[in-house]
């Protein structure tokens, strides 16, 4: 008797303390947000609880990029969710203090812009629309690592991004249906941040025809070997880099010609700075003369500014980032103006 009694009393404090637990750790959710279901990524929404959601102009501040609860200087963990009047613009997932994912709206529930978590696949998705619902780009990263992303200017691809492998791969940028240039690169952890290194790029053109190769040893071109072809393909120059601008390509060291059936014309070696010494041959590849003085091969080994005269020229040099390449060239020059550089910003 005193056995069953005593099992009782351990039933009712079980209960007791599974209620008080059930207080302590009480969820609110998504779901009972106003105006939450005209959402258009509603029945992905409802699901969600959160010990705590807020509503992000009132009773949150931001410090240093950091999220607090308002007149507290505990960093918020939650939801918070941003209104105009009574449409929701964003709703946002927070976790000690840092935006983790998040969800934009245009006023009729579509999505303008998202950040999310996929679970079962370890991948990070961020997506961006115009009001007429068209994708404007996608980037998904697994474990961190870019792989895969697309650009998008009024329904077209413009720029994509091609895993090889969990570290390498390749953007490649178009002009309409034409391949403008591709881009390998690297990726590399550097203190848990990834970094995208350039290894080659290749420029394309019109008739689609490699250009211009430009090789790159830990992100710079400086030092490298880089190569101007004809238009049939076949090798034209070939220089070390001097500096590291693409747009204005200066030589060092040694520089070669080519004709265009493939045969060496002209081979030149620095001896002193931009002091040269040369050798021409003939088509049998029989030396005809040499040379000696100053020289500069910048206008052979340059990139033409023009072969980006567009929107997606622009994006890629101002992908290659800052150090490699004069990326706003063009607009410095005025060939397409600011104006245009603006909205690509």
């Amino acid at each position: 008797m005193i056995i069953n009694l005593v099992n009782k009393l351990k039933k009712i404090l079980l209960i007791i303390l599974f209620l008080m637990l059930s207080i302590i750790t009480k969820s609110e959710k998504l779901s009972n947000i106003s105006s939450i279901s005209k959402l258009k990524n509603f029945k992905k929404l409802q699901s969600i609880e959160s010990e705590k959601i807020l509503d992000f102009d009132t009773q949150i501040s931001i410090n240093d990029n950091l999220v607090y609860e308002k007149n507290s200087n505990k960093l918020f963990t939650g939801i918070a969710v941003q209104k105009i009047k009574d449409d929701i613009r964003s709703i946002n997932f927070y976790e000690n203090g840092k935006l983790n994912y998040y969800y934009k709206y245009f006023l009729d529930g579509n999505i303008e812009e998202l950040k999310e978590f996929d679970t079962r696949k370890n991948q990070v998705i961020i997506e961006k629309y115009d009001k007429n619902k068209k994708i404007i780009f996608q980037k998904i990263y697994e474990n961190g690592f870019l792989i895969l992303e697309n650009h998008y200017m009024d329904g077209k691809l413009t720029v994509e991004y091609k895993a090889d492998s969990k570290e390498n791969g390749e953007f490649i940028y178009y002009n309409g249906k034409r391949k403008i240039s591709e881009m390998e690169i690297i990726q590399v952890n550097q203190n848990g941040q990834i970094f995208q290194i350039p290894q080659i790029i290749k420029t394309f053109g019109k008739n689609g025809k490699l250009e211009r190769e430009y090789h790159f040893k830990n992100g710079t071109i400086k030092g490298e070997k880089q190569k101007v072809y004809y238009p049939n393909g076949n090798l034209r120059y070939v220089g070390i880099a001097k500096n590291d601008d693409i747009v204005d390509l200066r030589i060092k060291e040694m520089y070669e010609e080519y004709d265009k059936y493939g045969n060496k014309v002209k081979s030149c070696s620095e001896v002193a700075n931009e002091f040269w010494e040369c050798e021409y041959y003939n088509k049998n590849g029989k030396l005809k003369n040499r040379t000696k003085g100053e020289g500069d091969y910048f206008e052979t080994m340059s990139t033409s500014k023009y072969t980006y005269d567009n929107k997606p020229g622009i994006e890629f040099l101002k992908s290659i980032g800052k150090g490699i390449g004069n990326i706003f060239l063009m607009i410095i020059d005025g060939i397409l103006g600011t104006d245009i550089y603006r909205s690509l910003n």
